[in-house]
């Protein structure tokens, strides 16, 4: 069988648990990198990406400030397909949680919070929602959540510009500014 990154157990523990091997190889990963304690980081993955990422953002040894005693100072969490409305963020970290939804996708409702729910994303977040045509499990893949930042699906921002061109404003201070280093990781088991 091939190797793959996101096993069921690891990703059923990881909704579950705040730490994991997840967190903890993104946390390696960060310092082997050499990114500087009190550094702004945002943090942004698909499926159990998105679930690590937001871990990481509540946990206050993680997310804080050089007064608090964090490791970094998250400013953004990006979850794409991800079931997170459970995870919370420290109190006066101001870490804004955007979440990207595929109505169609049935790994983000695992939080409870499926399509047509009377309920609100939890505090704190913001919440972009679409319904591609596919099916599952295609309708989680990363290229369908591809297609909706280009706008694709009616993805739109506030503003009527496509999803991904909104958020590039929302996370301008990466985008528009000097970059120190940008890694893309696959995590495996």
């Amino acid at each position: 069988s091939l190797a793959h990154p996101q096993d069921l157990a690891g990703a059923v523990h990881n909704a579950a648990a705040d730490q994991s091997t997840y967190t903890r190889a993104v946390r390696l990963a960060m310092q082997q990198a050499g990114i500087p304690q009190g550094a702004e980081v945002a943090l942004v993955g698909h499926s159990l990406g998105g679930i690590t990422a937001a871990n990481l953002a509540q946990d206050p040894t993680f997310n804080g400030d050089q007064f608090s005693g964090g490791q970094y100072h998250v400013t953004h969490v990006v979850s794409v397909g991800s079931p997170v409305d459970g995870k919370g963020l420290p109190p006066g970290s101001g870490t804004q949680l955007i979440s990207l939804v595929n109505d169609r996708d049935l790994v983000p409702a695992f939080d409870g919070r499926g399509p047509g729910s009377p309920h609100e994303p939890a505090g704190g977040r913001v919440e972009y929602r679409f319904s591609s045509p596919d099916q599952f499990p295609n309708s989680h893949s990363l290229g369908v959540y591809g297609n909706a930042l280009t706008g694709h699906y009616g993805a739109v921002g506030p503003d009527g510009r496509p999803l991904g061109a909104y958020l590039n404003d929302q996370l301008g201070s990466y985008t528009g500014g000097t970059i120190a280093d940008n890694r893309a990781y696959q995590l495996y088991d």
